[in-house]
């Protein structure tokens, strides 16, 4: 493994002289050896009568790394043989800086790889990277103040003073309760919070129960003993310790007081709580679990047959009404509340008029109750209620009507020697239709009258309220003749033929809208209605009325008709 040695040839007996000494890296050369198990060594003199082969011996090397910290933990050399495995120590560790490697030469430009032990003695260099800090300020009230952050000891100048109305600026404190005044020189090797004070300072430990009870401080010396005080409760909380951080992650041991002013704060675990529901006879709630002091949603209102739900109680005689605000600190049971429903029980007549009407409650007794008098109506006759008065009052509103049988009225017919006219059955106050007229030779159908003079005509419309007779009226063929023309003067002061629509303003379409408009007095009379004489100017047709019985004719003459085109 050594460096390579030439081989020696000489004659026999004559005198050898060592060669060099080879070399191995790691290694001192300890002899030649006439055997390759290095047990005898060989001492140089002549030649032997032989060819020979003598080998190396070689005693291993120790080695030291040593290191240099720059500032930072020392950390112990390490020596071993060359070539055995170094195993990287514990990194050093330097207030403000974060380590960055080893290495091999004092520029720190060559990073060093453990792996085995060289072959020299080696000097490594610990690198550093200079951490970066922030000094945040809290101004306690006062105007706000911005953070400051920079390199670990680098000089750091005290920013101006916060101003707060009524209050003199007293300084910066690195704890919340104002007891360690804070002196600006260079950045701390951490994140800090200073706060501002503006009453007087004091120094302690301080306590934030962070909502629990009230802890008092400790105050003592440096180094002397501190106990740990009884712990602080909280309302629907655990305590779980305390911390030296208002973040809660760093846990604290009471050892000694330290050397500064600290606060501590308490860590808390919030209690799970149950709201189980009584409903009393009503629809299932399920029940709510939830932390303490988060915000309780009430539950959708439960349901009972015939009751309203009144609310959540805290007790179960029902005298302390529940608010749903945030969890309680201990499981609670509410048990509902409900108050009977109203409901009507109103008689009513056939065409909905309340006759009687009263509210009772769920389930309460209606023995008391009596139905109105029995009520009247136009063409019936009262036969009852549509249902019975319950016992007790159900859960819902109950309507009686009352019920009625119909009354008949019959319509008879006296034709005064005419044709037969069949009676009219009908319900009274009921639309009725006039019968096709009767017939008498010689004369023409009137109209029906209600009495026997024939004074009062008979308007076919609903039926009247009690059987009657209506008598016939017959007309000669001059009194035909003169009714339909009262009736056309009638429509003619009636507006009857003005304003007719026509396709055209021709006179044979003026005379068919006249026509139509008369036609129905023809069948009603039995006359016979011509249009005579007429002229037309423009949208206005001028004509006389010529109405025509048999042998009895008589005009209406100067008639003026107005028409529109459609």
């Amino acid at each position: 493994g050594g460096s390579a040695v030439g081989a020696i040839t000489q004659n026999y007996a004559t005198a050898v002289a060592q060669p060099a000494d080879p070399t191995r890296t790691g290694y001192t050369f300890g002899g030649w050896y006439s055997d390759a198990g290095l047990t005898s060594a060989y001492a140089f003199t002549t030649m032997p009568a032989e060819n020979i082969t003598i080998y190396a011996k070689w005693t291993i090397n120790s080695y030291t790394i040593s290191f240099v910290s720059n500032g930072g933990s020392a950390v112990a050399s390490i020596t071993q043989n060359y070539g055995t495995a170094v195993i990287q120590p514990a990194d050093p560790t330097k207030t403000g800086y974060a380590f960055a490697g080893w290495y091999s030469d004092a520029g720190l430009t060559s990073a060093y790889a453990f792996t085995t032990m060289p072959g020299q003695n080696t000097t490594l260099y610990a690198k550093w990277t200079i951490n970066s800090y922030t000094i945040t300020f809290h101004s306690n009230g006062g105007s706000a103040v911005g953070a400051i952050t920079q390199n670990y000891a680098t000089a750091v100048v005290q920013p101006a003073d916060p101003t707060r109305t009524g209050y003199t600026f007293a300084g910066w404190y690195s704890d919340a309760g104002l007891t360690s005044s804070y002196a600006f020189a260079t950045m701390p090797a951490e994140n800090i919070t200073l706060y501002a004070k503006w009453t007087i300072n004091s120094y302690t430990i301080s306590f934030n129960s962070n909502g629990g009870s009230a802890v008092a401080s400790i105050i003592q010396n440096f180094g002397t003993a501190v106990t740990q005080p009884a712990d602080p409760t909280k309302t629907g909380y655990t305590f779980t310790g305390w911390y030296s951080d208002a973040g809660l992650t760093s846990a604290y041991a009471f050892t000694t007081m330290p050397a500064e002013n600290i606060t501590l704060y308490a860590k808390w675990t919030i209690n799970s709580y149950t709201i189980s529901f009584n409903s009393n006879g009503g629809s299932a709630v399920a029940s709510i679990i939830q932390n303490y002091g988060t915000a309780v949603t009430q539950p959708a209102d439960p349901t009972k047959t015939g009751y309203t739900f009144a609310g959540w109680y805290a007790d179960a005689g029902l005298t302390s009404s529940y608010t749903f605000t945030t969890m309680p600190a201990q499981n609670t049971t509410l048990y509902a509340k409900w108050t009977a429903n109203m409901y009507v029980l109103e008689f009513r007549d056939y065409n909905g008029t309340i006759l009687q009407t009263g509210s009772y409650a769920f389930e309460s007794s209606l023995a008391a109750v009596t139905p109105p008098t029995p009520p009247t109506r136009s063409g019936y006759t009262f036969s009852g209620w549509s249902a019975s008065i319950p016992a007790t009052m159900p859960a819902n509103n109950v309507t009686i009507t009352a019920l009625y049988v119909i009354n008949y009225v019959t319509i008879t017919f006296n034709s005064n020697g005419g044709t037969a006219v069949a009676p009219i059955v009908s319900q009274e106050g009921m639309a009725i239709t006039e019968p096709a007229a009767p017939t008498k030779t010689g004369f023409t159908f009137g109209g029906w009258f209600i009495d026997v003079a024939l004074t009062n005509k008979f308007t076919f419309i609903t039926t009247p309220p009690r059987d009657l007779t209506l008598y016939a009226k017959w007309l000669t063929d001059q009194e035909a003749v003169q009714q339909t023309i009262n009736e056309i003067l009638l429509g003619i002061q009636n507006g009857y033929f003005q304003n007719l629509p026509v396709s055209n303003l021709s006179s044979p379409e003026m005379i068919a809208a006249i026509d139509a408009r008369v036609l129905f007095l023809e069948t009603k009379y039995g006359v016979n209605i011509s249009i005579i004489n007429g002229t037309r100017s423009g949208s206005t047709y001028t004509f006389t009325f010529q109405v025509t019985k048999s042998t009895v004719t008589s005009t209406l003459q100067n008639v003026v008709a107005t028409f529109r085109k459609v």
